[in-house]
């Protein structure tokens, strides 16, 4: 055979196969199903959701939300209760933590139980986890030795109000129910509510001050000069806490607001300072103090 030949058998069969192939794809549609009575292509898939487990730990101050495989989980919600109540909503950071509101590292006095949920997240199919956790809180404790003391307990309405545009603050005076000339605060401590509306992505701080001794003026708060703190608290998104503050979480050394060493006499009266971001309140409902003075002989 020749090479004309060849060539001229080897362009016939090209010519078959394309027209066989355009017989056989004319019959079939772009989704890959053959029309022909004689061929039928079953196409069939399904969805396998893999729900992953999470893990919370407590570090010290901080929790720590993270996958099986210790991957942190940034940006998902925890939060925390205390019999049955919700008292905060943190948003865990780049590093999958969040801090432990610190009436529940530390403020209060009394012993409680409280636990810390993740309820999980439908989208990203992340199961919930929970931790049960009993602590007993501390107040920096004051050394009244050499003191007599007595407590009091006054109810009360301190408010900084609330603005979604602009920091609220507001003066009041503290006049004690419960006085007695030369005797001094030993302590105090004050049930506050502090609640943010923000959106997630959103943080604001609000507290409660007490007027220096240097400029004590009853009829105007406003003057006293306002550098101790009874309660502060910073919150994310959309949250509250509540609990006994004296301001150890803020003050330096930890110390709390009021202590016998202040000198913060029993007859005076007070100034007191109520401060919120944007989208924030700061409450306080309830004062607890002792009134002590030194001992005879």
């Amino acid at each position: 055979m020749n090479k004309k030949a060849s060539v001229l058998i080897a362009v016939v069969i090209s010519i078959v196969v394309l027209a066989i192939v355009l017989i056989i794809g004319s019959k079939l549609n772009l989704t890959g199903f053959v029309t022909n009575e004689k061929y039928h292509v079953i196409v069939a898939s399904a969805e396998i959701e893999v729900w992953a487990e999470t893990s919370l730990e407590i570090i010290e101050d901080k929790v720590m939300l993270e996958l099986d495989n210790g991957e942190p989980l940034r940006g998902q919600e925890i939060e925390f209760y205390t019999s049955g109540n919700l008292i905060a909503k943190e948003i865990t950071d780049g590093k999958g933590e969040v801090n432990i509101p610190s009436n529940l590292s530390g403020v209060e006095l009394q012993e409680q139980n409280y636990e810390i949920i993740f309820q999980g997240n439908e989208e990203k199919f992340l199961e919930s986890s929970l931790i049960k956790r009993n602590v007993v809180n501390k107040i920096f404790e004051v050394d009244l030795t050499g003191y007599d003391c007595e407590e009091a307990m006054e109810n009360v309405l301190w408010s900084s109000g609330y603005s979604n545009d602009k920091s609220s603050v507001n003066y009041q005076t503290w006049h004690l129910n419960k006085s007695c000339d030369g005797c001094f605060i030993g302590s105090l401590e004050i049930e506050t509510r502090f609640l943010h509306f923000g959106e997630n992505n959103q943080q604001g701080e609000g507290y409660i001050q007490i007027s220096n001794l240097d400029k004590p003026d009853c009829n105007n708060p406003e003057l006293g000069i306002y550098e101790k703190y009874l309660a502060y608290e910073t919150l994310r998104g959309e949250s509250q806490r509540k609990g006994r503050y004296c301001g150890n979480n803020k003050n330096p050394n930890s110390k709390c607001g009021i202590e016998i060493t202040d000198n913060y006499l029993g007859s005076s009266c007070y100034g007191i300072k109520s401060y919120a971001d944007p989208y924030f309140i700061v409450d306080v409902f309830e004062i607890k103090y002792k009134l002590c003075w030194e001992e005879d002989g």
